[in-house]
Order: C-alpha cells, then sequence, then structure tokens
C-alpha cells in the first residue's frame, strides 16, 4: 500500500529527486538512516556532489617513460551506483539521503585517477582504455567507499581500494597493493560529507599514484606498447 501511494506521487512529482526515493523506498533501505542521519525535508533539493580532491605531487615520485591506461574501477552492486552509502555498526547498508555523486561512483573514480595522474606529471601519457596505447594498465577494485556510523551523532569516511598493476601486451600481473583512509566527518550534513570523502580521496590517490610510478619493472629496453584494452 505505501508503494503504491508512492508510485502515485512520483507519477505526480516527475522530477530526480522523486525518483530517488521512490528507489530507496522500494529497496527498504530509507528506515535505516533513521536515527543516524536526519531526512532531509522534502522540500529540499536533491544535492549532487562533485568533489574537487587536491592531490599534491611528491618529490620521491619517479618520472617515468611509459603510458598507462586507467581501468574503470569495479564495484558491487551498491557501491556501483551513483548514491552514497552509509554503513551501520551492524554492517547494514544504507544511502544517504538526499545527496548522489555527479556520476556512477567508477566513473567518478576513474575521472579523478586520471586527472591526478596528469597533474603529477611524471607519466609519459595516461588515459582511459580504448583510447592510445598503453604500455602498462591499472585496474581498481572499489571495497570500501562508505560514511561509517560510529555512532548517532557521528559519521566517518571510509575508504578501502585495490590496485593492481598489469602488462597491457601479455596481461601479466605486475604488482598489487590496498589502499585506505578513514576520515571523521565534521557535521552530518551534505557540506562535511563532501569535505571528508575529498580528503579521504586526495590521501588514497596520492599513494596509489607514487605507488604505481614505482611499481612498474625498469624497461632495459624499448617495448612496443599495446593497445589499450
Amino acid at each position: 500500500m505505501r508503494t503504491t501511494v508512492a508510485r502515485r506521487a512520483l507519477q505526480r512529482a516527475g522530477n530526480l529527486r522523486a525518483r530517488l526515493l521512490l528507489g530507496l523506498l522500494g529497496a527498504g533501505l530509507l528506515p535505516g538512516l533513521v536515527g543516524c542521519v536526519q531526512l532531509p525535508d522534502k522540500s529540499d533539493p536533491l544535492r549532487i556532489i562533485a568533489p574537487q580532491v587536491s592531490v599534491t605531487p611528491d618529490l620521491a615520485w619517479p618520472e617515468v617513460d611509459w603510458s598507462l591506461i586507467v581501468q574503470r574501477p569495479v564495484a558491487d552492486q551498491t557501491r556501483g551506483s551513483a548514491r552514497v552509502v552509509v554503513r551501520t555498526p551492524n554492517s547494514r547498508l544504507s544511502f544517504y539521503p538526499g545527496v548522489v555523486w555527479l556520476d556512477e561512483l567508477p566513473e567518478l573514480l576513474q575521472t579523478e585517477v586520471l586527472r591526478a595522474f596528469i597533474d603529477s606529471q611524471r607519466i609519459t601519457a595516461v588515459s582511459r582504455p580504448g583510447i592510445a596505447k598503453a604500455r602498462y594498465g591499472l585496474a581498481i577494485e572499489i571495497r570500501r567507499f562508505d560514511a561509517v556510523e560510529e555512532s548517532r551523532r557521528q559519521l566517518t569516511v571510509e575508504l578501502e581500494l585495490q590496485a593492481a598493476l598489469l602488462e597491457v601486451r601479455s596481461g601479466q600481473l605486475l604488482a598489487s597493493n590496498v589502499f585506505s583512509e578513514r576520515v571523521p566527518m565534521e557535521g552530518n550534513d551534505a557540506d562535511g560529507l563532501t569535505a571528508a570523502f575529498e580528503e579521504a580521496l586526495g590521501l588514497v590517490i596520492g599513494r596509489m599514484i607514487g605507488w604505481t610510478l614505482s611499481a612498474a619493472p625498469q624497461q632495459t629496453g624499448t617495448t612496443a606498447e599495446a593497445p589499450g584494452r
């Protein structure tokens, strides 16, 4: 009955916020946030988060003469959407209400990693698959990209990404590593959420770049680069 009423309201509203709330209601996820995050007023507009991630190049990062493709990160179905995941102490997953990422999370993360590599000026070229030839590929798995409920008054952003460096031509796995970070939110509103994710992303991506540049084997001769896959 409640779902039927909600669907009728959706037809009348016809906007993105209504569609998002209906999806959460149908999945039974909104009740999991009661008591930990204040639900937005129904008149509040949907807020779209576009993180401004800052990564400061480390002087210790090597400068390399090879190119890299950054694969689209993989994630489970829940974390692979545009919704911001909230994890409770009993490991129940919910969604932060009234807030979505600018893009689906894998695409958003891929864009930020690409931008940081380019801005580092330590690598010959970096691109998405299918755009240019590359010697190495970087595969990323999103294990955690959550706002964790530490208590009813405190959320902490937790990121955990697994990275794998591969030789594109042979598909050989050269190295892998896990990068994680936790940043407490200052307040549980959207601004605090955004700031904490930006800080955590900057730290994790910075460490991932330094590791990637150092993990590739030293080249002793000229090797043709394979088309990006």
